[in-house]
């Protein structure tokens, strides 16, 4: 295991321009720092609620980041609460009386009165008008910040988090593949969960013939261990910043260790490029080592929580840290753009992404220049 390295501190800023603390430290360790900083960095309390709607309000509202506004959150709901009654009953509420209830659910602090009120002691009603709440505080979140997953995607998703906490993953690096493409070389990573990706990536890229380019496929990637991410980063980085990880109040920047691999490098990626995998096609690009063919990535540069339900299903929501390019960029609303975009048409034997990227490579390896989609 590589040993964290602290290096002075040095400051940034933060959201609304404040300016605070900004540790650095080499990669090797990431997921151990940011559970420490999280756990830092968490408010709230446990609070046994009677419903899942003030479950999800007190969830957001102590651990999402950026926070979010309560009472306009109960006000969604309670609305959605209001025209999913009228829909179900065929009894239109006027909108004196919605606002009746929005006022009187913003006041308590909980919609229980109102669930209570509409759907009694009728189980299905009860649970048709959550969803509707649910449902409104999902899509009322700014850029896709909140959402639902269902029981048989959230068992799996528990069963995956649970695995990785016991260190139980350890195949990916078997998954990691390479293949000769005249004098360039595709080396395809589907995930980044489990052990040893850095080193398999590093033992394939001995492989790349003289003059070649080395081709990193990203695509459908949906990301993993962040330290796995940034050791296939610390390859091709000679002590550069990686990525920052912005909290309220502090943050953490990771830095490459010294040396790098001297080949071309271009990543293609998509929109299911994500999390770990989007760290990586970002430090890469900013750093200027590579470039990225194809789709803009997912925009999952965030910290997730999750909550779970009653009926079996979890919330997901934005938590800390941001995470941030070297450069400072935050791209976790739309996403790293490619600097060359293709869309990611495979049929028929073709690949476009990698057809255009083998173009590049054959004209000397990666452009500055951006182009259209093609």
């Amino acid at each position: 295991m590589t040993c964290v390295f602290v290096l002075p501190l040095v400051l940034g800023t933060g959201c609304g321009g404040q300016t605070h603390a900004v540790r650095t430290v080499l990669t090797g360790n990431e997921q151990a720092i940011v559970d420490q900083m999280v756990a830092t960095h968490k408010t709230g309390r446990a609070e046994a609620y009677r419903n899942d709607l003030d479950r999800v309000v007190g969830a957001l509202t102590s651990k999402a980041y950026p926070s979010l506004d309560a009472k306009a959150i109960r006000q969604s709901a309670s609305r959605a609460i209001c025209d999913e009654f009228g829909r179900r009953s065929g009894k239109s509420m006027t909108r004196r009386q919605s606002d009746a209830w929005v006022a009187s659910i913003r006041t308590s602090g909980t919609v229980e009165p109102l669930l209570s009120e509409m759907a009694g002691k009728d189980e299905e009603d009860r649970a048709a008008l959550i969803n509707a709440g649910l449902k409104a505080i999902c899509d009322g979140s700014a850029k896709g910040g909140a959402w639902l997953v269902s029981e048989p995607e959230a068992t799996r998703l528990k069963a995956l988090m649970a695995a990785r906490q016991q260190g139980q993953i350890t195949e990916a690096a078997d998954l990691v593949t390479a293949r000769r493409l005249g004098r360039h070389l595709l080396i395809r990573i589907p995930t980044f969960e489990g052990d040893g990706i850095a080193q398999r990536v590093a033992e394939l890229a001995r492989q790349l013939p003289p003059g070649g380019t080395l081709l990193i496929d990203l695509r459908d990637n949906p990301g993993g261990r962040p330290e796995q991410a940034n050791g296939v980063a610390d390859l091709f980085l000679d002590g550069q910043i990686l990525e920052m990880f912005r909290f309220p109040e502090d943050s953490v920047a990771f830095r490459a260790h010294p040396g790098a691999i001297q080949a071309p490098v271009i990543v293609l990626a998509n929109r299911q490029t994500g999390s770990a995998a989007e760290m990586l096609a970002m430090a890469l690009q900013d750093d200027g080592v590579a470039r990225i063919v194809g789709e803009r990535t997912t925009s999952m540069l965030f910290g997730k929580e999750m909550e779970q339900l009653e009926d079996g299903r979890l919330l997901v929501f934005r938590a800390a840290p941001t995470i941030e390019s070297p450069s400072g960029r935050d791209y976790s609303a739309d996403g790293v753009p490619p600097d060359i975009a293709v869309q990611d048409a495979r049929a028929n034997g073709r690949d476009a992404i990698l057809e255009r990227a083998l173009q590049l490579a054959e004209r000397g390896g990666p452009s500055s220049q951006a182009e259209a989609v093609r």
